[in-house]
């Protein structure tokens, strides 16, 4: 089999198109917009304000800091907007998205998704800090809520208007489930 690598170091662009094969793209601190274009991508937008677009394949997307949009695609992707309030749309496939630190809006979209949240971030003098107030727009049946350094003792469940409300580490933290009926609800519950 023949393997051909090619490596591109860009400086002082701010928005990148990948191939069809498989791209790492790494941003920088300014407002980036990445293109993963077809194969299983790598998307990197470190600080500013970023958009990331992982097109097809089984792509991986970090924001970083700063209030990133995340979009998936077709494929089972990994999403993570990083420390800023971020929007993350998974698209198709089973793809697992982290609401990290911020106020985040997670939209899985078609297949069995999988969301996850930290109970809290350690600063860098290790103090824990909350996780932020988040919203799931289409969560389903199927899908699975995985609380990191959680417990059961720690989350509460209610019904706030026409949405289900999860509150842990707390009550710092929110999970919103919007348009889910409690008393119809079924949310399955991973902690680790």
């Amino acid at each position: 089999a023949e393997v051909n690598t090619v490596v591109s170091t860009l400086t002082s662009i701010e928005n990148v198109k990948g191939t069809g094969f498989r791209d790492v793209i790494k941003g920088d601190k300014k407002a980036n917009v990445l293109d993963g274009s077809g194969g299983k991508d790598s998307l990197f937008g470190n600080g500013g304000k970023d958009l990331l677009n992982g097109g097809g394949g089984r792509d991986t997307l970090r924001g970083g800091n700063g209030a990133d949009i995340l979009n998936g695609g077709r494929g089972d992707d990994i999403l993570d907007g990083g420390a800023g309030n971020d929007i993350l749309h998974g698209r198709n496939g089973k793809d697992l998205l982290f609401g990290s630190f911020g106020d985040d809006t997670l939209t899985g979209g078609g297949g069995r998704d999988t969301f996850e949240f930290l109970r809290f971030f350690l600063t860098t003098d290790d103090v824990p800090f909350p996780n932020g107030d988040d919203t799931i727009t289409d969560f389903a049946a199927n899908e699975v809520i995985h609380i990191i350094d959680g417990s059961l003792s720690d989350v509460s469940v209610s019904n706030v208007g026409s949405d289900t409300v999860i509150t842990y580490n707390g009550g710092k933290d929110t999970i919103t489930l919007l348009d889910i009926d409690l008393d119809k609800a079924e949310i399955n519950f991973d902690f680790f």
